[in-house]
């Protein structure tokens, strides 16, 4: 009966220690980079001295690398096990990807330890018990009569590939001391210690610019500098994979392989049918990583819901950076969601919750598509294209300047850009539904010339029209319309860029099929007035006074005689009508016009307008009036009204109306604009005349004003070489002034260079040139 009884009794045996169960996968030699984040994992798992040698409770110090696919969680986890394991008296290494990988490895570990025999650890409860409750009460003997601190075994568990994360929650109920470190996609790995003590979650990101040439030089054995490989290249192709670990490793493998250049690489990137390729080879892949990025993205939507899927597809057409999230569902926010879960589980996409926005790597965006068929892919672009139309605010015509949607806008843009290039890229047989979709959302977009960016505006604008004219019917008064409206942004363009021919060719059309419609729908509507104020500028450029200054008037009477008309829906027509007097030297004229145009805009925009700002400003009378703006249009009136005052020698007036000009600009379109940059240029010469009067020195106030104004215009350099002559040759007066005489010679020179290319003047002596041969070169608004 004793040997019974003794059989029962506890047994104390040491345990095999220390036990290091990292054999998975070796370290790497060559492992480069990502210090933060493995100072950042010490921080947080390394034993704190003064807990080991206490008797006190400890918490679990876990840690949680997460990130998307190939971006080396496991690679950055085996290097740190490889840093920390001196600290450690047990290392584990545990593969999650599934609950027969975790049984197989905690039998693994009650056996190395000697928890178990191998033959005894069979039933996976019984040996998930032994090992989580060492896992609490660590000794180094088991059921020793002490237990002193010293006794304590110090523990790292590492769970590799956790991407399933609510399988751990019966192999981490420990409840003692010790540290885990969990790599997973899901970004709900982090809350599984939420009870006890909350993981210090450690995001790996792509790498940054300087980053990747780095790592992508260490791997693929490149030096830079004047006896080494050009690093440009090397940059282009960390741009284009943005910053994706994996990426680069694979294309660092290829130029090892292969005997490649940065430069024959890039080659391949410009190649849409070689770029492909790139990819697909296992060269320079480490056992860490599951595989290639094609086949990681295979396996990854392999397991995800139809749903999912479908809406993973949707993204891969969207800019990667901000995907706003009210452009992915239509009413069912729950169905949405559902489909959603599994792409954030995964690491596919990333929120931000405070934004409701998503960001999805590039690299995986290529990758998807690339695995769609021609009918799939034109299916998905068709409905992306369709779904970005719908999200983009459409304003009417007389409200298309005001700023409330410009945040939207701004947001959005970066998708129809994406989608441009993705349409261009898959030309074929579209549905005329699908083109003119796309058409509509390429005109909207050209809205971006609003903001000053012309360059942009116009690729988009002269494929909107193509698209337009590939399916036009003149019979068809809805087409005509959307014919129309392209022809007015490129009228717009050419007019913001010095382009007199574009402008009258375009804004011919413009006003012919507005005239058409109107005819055909036997009343006239505010495009109609819109077209003949634009018909005016184009002939203003031609420096057609008269003939532009008639076209505004009767677009000032189409716009009274419409019964949705507003008082201030005209100001455009009243400040272009009121500087058409002024260029004929109809001084009276000019100021009675943009004074009648004042007042209305007041009256219809008044205190109850809630969108807008308020500010005060002078009338011509010298009293004080609020006026409310929406849109910077009062600018163009009050910028008109300081070179009337200027004319009649009020310049004291003409000073204050241009300063509430630049206010109004900068508070709606901002400071990049070139009406923001036409202001400026008119302020600083307010500041040389006050010190030419010897009122005051605002030389250095100048100063920063003409470098502002040349800093805006220096965006299309071609387009504004007339206002930055000009502007140019007023910097050189106001460095004169200051008594900088090198510097203000060099600058006269250069403007007086730009002024004879521009004009074809070679005849007038350089002396003989002044501010005013500078202001003939410039459009009539900014003079």
């Amino acid at each position: 009966m004793n040997i019974i009884l003794e059989n029962f009794a506890p047994s104390t045996n040491i345990l095999n220690l220390p036990c290091f169960m990292v054999d998975t996968f070796a370290q790497n030699q060559e492992f480069f980079g990502r210090r933060e984040i493995l100072d950042a994992m010490e921080a947080v798992l390394r034993p704190k001295e003064d807990l080991l040698a206490s008797n006190e409770p400890g918490a679990i110090n876990s840690c949680v690398l997460l990130g998307p696919g190939g971006f080396g969680k496991t690679e950055i986890a085996v290097q740190f096990v490889a840093q920390v394991r001196e600290y450690f008296d047990a290392v584990f290494w545990i593969r999650a990807e599934d609950e027969t990988k975790l049984d197989l490895d905690y039998r693994n570990i009650a056996i190395r330890l000697g928890l178990q025999k191998d033959g005894q650890a069979q039933d996976s409860v019984v040996t998930r018990s032994l090992v989580t409750e060492w896992l609490s009460n660590p000794r180094k003997v088991l059921n020793a009569d002490e237990d002193r601190p010293s006794d304590r075994a110090r523990w790292l568990l590492v769970f590799d590939n956790a991407d399933r994360t609510e399988i751990l929650n019966d192999y981490i109920n420990i409840h003692g001391k010790g540290s885990i470190l969990i790599t997973s996609r899901d970004p709900n790995a982090g809350k599984l210690f939420w009870h006890s003590h909350p993981s210090k979650v450690v995001r790996i990101d792509k790498f940054s610019l300087h980053e990747g040439v780095e790592f992508l030089l260490h791997q693929s054995r490149q030096r830079p500098g004047p006896s080494g490989v050009d690093s440009n290249p090397c940059s282009e192709i960390v741009q284009y994979f943005d910053g994706h670990p994996l990426a680069l490793a694979q294309i660092a493998g290829l130029i090892r392989h292969e005997y490649l250049s940065f430069t024959d690489i890039v080659r391949y990137i410009e190649s849409p049918h070689e770029r492909r390729r790139l990819l697909e080879h296992n060269y320079g892949i480490r056992e860490t990583a599951r595989g290639t990025i094609p086949e990681v993205i295979a396996i990854g939507m392999g397991k995800l819901p139809e749903e999912s899927k479908s809406l993973l597809e949707f993204l891969c057409f969207l800019d990667p950076d901000r995907i706003q999230e009210h452009m992915l569902y239509t009413s069912e926010l729950g169905s949405y969601h559902q489909a959603r879960r599994p792409l954030l589980q995964s690491s596919f996409v990333r929120n931000n919750e405070n934004k409701d926005e998503l960001w999805m790597h590039r690299v995986d965006q290529l990758n998807v598509r690339a695995r769609l068929d021609a009918h799939r892919t034109t299916k998905t672009l068709a409905t992306v294209i369709g779904r970005v139309k719908y999200a983009w605010p459409v304003v009417e015509m007389r409200r298309r300047h005001t700023i409330e949607r410009w945040p939207i806008c701004e947001g959005l843009y970066p998708h129809v850009q994406a989608l441009q290039s993705h349409f261009q890229e898959h030309k074929g047989t579209w549905p005329v539904e699908v083109e003119t979709n796309m058409a509509n959302l390429l005109q909207e977009a050209a809205w971006r010339y609003e903001r000053g960016n012309f360059k942009s505006a116009e690729p988009m604008a002269i494929l909107a029209k193509s698209l337009y004219y590939g399916h036009i019917d003149v019979n068809d008064l809805r087409r005509k319309h959307l014919v129309s409206m392209v022809h007015d942004v490129l009228g717009c363009i050419a007019n913001g860029t010095n382009n007199p021919a574009g402008s009258m060719e375009n804004n011919e059309k413009f006003l012919s099929l507005r005239s058409q419609i109107a005819s055909g729908s036997g009343k006239n509507d505010e495009l109609l007035a819109y077209a003949h104020n634009q018909m005016g500028c184009s002939h203003m450029m031609k420096k057609d006074y008269k003939r532009g200054g008639d076209l505004f008037s009767e677009a000032l009477n189409i716009w009274h005689g419409l019964d949705t008309y507003r008082p201030g829906d005209a100001t455009m027509e009243y400040a272009n009508l009121g500087l058409a007097y002024l260029l004929q030297g109809e001084v009276d004229k000019a100021h009675d016009v943009l004074n009648k145009g004042l007042r209305e805009r007041i009256a219809g925009h008044g205190i109850d307008d809630t969108e807008s700002f308020r500010q005060r400003h002078p009338s011509i009378h010298g009293s004080s009036t609020i006026l409310i703006i929406i849109t910077h249009r009062p600018g163009r009136i009050l910028y008109a009204l300081g070179n009337v005052c200027a004319e009649q020698g009020h310049l004291d007036e003409s000073e204050k109306f241009h300063q509430k000009a630049l206010i109004t600009f900068q508070r709606t379109i901002g400071n990049k604009y070139h009406r923001t940059a036409d202001v400026s240029h008119k302020l600083a010469q307010h500041c040389l005349r006050r010190v030419v009067q010897q009122e005051d020195n605002r030389l250095d106030t100048a100063l920063k004003l003409v470098d502002q104004a040349i800093e805006i215009w220096s965006v299309n350099t071609k387009a504004y070489m007339p206002e930055i002559a000009r502007t140019t040759f007023l910097r050189a007066k106001i460095l004169f002034a200051k008594g900088v005489q090198d510097e203000s010679i060099a600058n006269r020179a250069k403007a007086v260079s730009d002024y004879r290319t521009i004009s074809r003047d070679w005849e007038t002596e350089d002396d003989h040139i002044t501010e005013a041969n500078f202001d003939e070169l410039v459009t009539f608004w900014s003079r």
